[in-house]
């Protein structure tokens, strides 16, 4: 976690200096926030904030619960404006001299650890003369005092101060699938290993969040989450949140994983919390497996939630026998089907529709519009899982009611919606109690 690697950067290195760089927007302020927040939650010291942008009392409206952990006196003015009505909270300068002067005052009878000034790049337009001395002087002045500094820029070139600091963070913020990602690059870091270079991160709830997943099948329990009048439960309250209570009752629900990277654990472990739900639920699950799953997989995945004997009175796994043929092959899945109808019970069908390559495309066609249409008219739920590479992509997705990727972006799995549309999420799972959950961080 970039934070954590910050923080214990600041224990190893007395005067530790850092350099954040980026456009406008990309959240370099809320990460010197959050990090001036864990420092003093920590025990870790004093903070002084100099900003040239807003004053204090604007400063505390965009992050109001820094009032907590720092006094208004340690939020300095240095925006230079001549209607200031609390003077004594103005960083006044007039040159390198004046600014450094007033700088090391405020630290010493602050007895501050850390100091952070935003931005860098106003201090050195309103002092004009000689920049390289005041880069010089004011790590010099870090250092000397042991006040870990945090300098924030807007230049994304690189300058002679990239070679004085110790560590650079380069914020970016673009656009993948039309939908906003945030990264952060760590350029270099002294005293402290580089885990990971790039990152993704969030500004959610104004805070800056390292996102990072775990997404992996586990033995574990899972809580039972109600079905509502009109939905069935993803599984994942998260989900469920998103798409206004759950699945609707008789959907088609498209998951589609959009790298051939991502792997079957991963997309499969969401389907998964459904499937389980759906079991704790006293109510029915019938699978055709994806390309590279079997019935074996997919009955000792469940098993990690389920009791056996619960898995073999409503778990039906039905694999594709290219030999047979798709009638023959939909033929035994609907006897199956009409088993768990005659006893009353809803049924989730779980598509693995990249196995459906191996069949003639109008055949599949004409039994998957069948399937659709069944599961619609019984209020049932239907789970297609999809690569890039399925055949009739285009016309699975007209078919779907509901179309959510799964993605890996930085190493992290992510989800967004199609249908509905979605931001990104970062997934990643916990323990929340006895229970396994899987949680969804909005990328926003």
């Amino acid at each position: 976690m970039i934070v954590n690697d910050v923080l214990e950067a600041f224990e190893r290195i007395g005067g530790y200096t850092i350099l954040v760089k980026g456009s406008p927007g990309t959240g370099k302020t809320t990460f010197a926030v959050t990090l001036l927040e864990e420092i003093c939650l920590k025990g870790g010291g004093k903070g002084v904030y100099i900003s040239t942008r807003v004053d204090p009392e604007t400063f505390y409206k965009q992050f109001p619960r820094i009032s907590k952990f720092i006094p208004a006196d340690n939020i300095l003015d240095a925006t230079q404006s001549e209607f200031v009505e609390d003077k004594s909270r103005q960083l006044r300068y007039e040159d390198l001299a004046s600014f450094l002067r007033a700088v090391f005052t405020k630290v010493e009878e602050k007895d501050v650890s850390i100091l952070i000034v935003d931005s860098w790049d106003a201090i050195c337009s309103q002092i004009g003369d000689d920049i390289e001395k005041l880069n010089v002087s004011m790590l010099d002045v870090a250092r000397k005092t042991e006040t870990n500094l945090i300098l924030i820029s807007e230049k994304e070139s690189e300058e002679k101060l990239d070679y004085l600091v110790d560590c650079i963070l380069l914020f970016k913020q673009e656009r993948e699938e039309e939908r906003l990602v945030r990264r952060v690059f760590i350029q270099k870091m002294r005293g402290v290993p580089i885990k990971e270079q790039m990152n993704l991160f969030t500004l959610h709830d104004g805070r800056f969040t390292h996102v990072t997943s775990n997404i992996a099948i586990v033995k574990a329990k899972k809580e039972k989450i109600p079905n509502k009048d009109e939905f069935f439960s993803s599984g994942i309250k998260g989900l469920d949140d998103i798409l206004g209570g759950g699945y609707p009752r008789g959907a088609f629900v498209l998951l589609e994983a959009a790298k051939e990277s991502v792997g079957l654990e991963s997309y499969w472990q969401i389907v998964l919390q459904t499937v389980v739900n759906f079991l704790h639920n006293d109510m029915g699950v019938l699978v055709i497996p994806e390309e590279g799953l079997d019935t074996k997989f997919v009955k000792e995945s469940v098993a990690n939630y389920v009791a056996e004997d619960k898995i073999d009175e409503h778990v039906r796994v039905i694999d594709a026998d290219v030999s047979e043929g798709i009638s023959a092959h939909f033929n035994a899945y609907l006897d199956e089907y009409n088993k768990f109808k005659s006893r009353n019970k809803h049924c989730l069908h779980v598509i693995g529709l990249t196995k459906m390559n191996f069949f003639d495309e109008n055949d599949v066609r004409i039994h998957l519009s069948d399937l659709v249409v069944r599961n619609h008219h019984n209020k049932d739920l239907m789970i297609g899982i999809m690569k890039p590479s399925t055949v009739l992509s285009g016309e699975i997705k007209e078919m779907a009611d509901i179309y959510l990727k799964v993605t890996q972006i930085e190493g992290v799995i992510c989800m967004y919606g199609v249908k509905p549309r979605t931001c990104i999420y970062g997934l990643s799972q916990e323990c929340s109690g006895e229970f396994l959950e899987i949680k969804l961080t909005p990328i926003v």
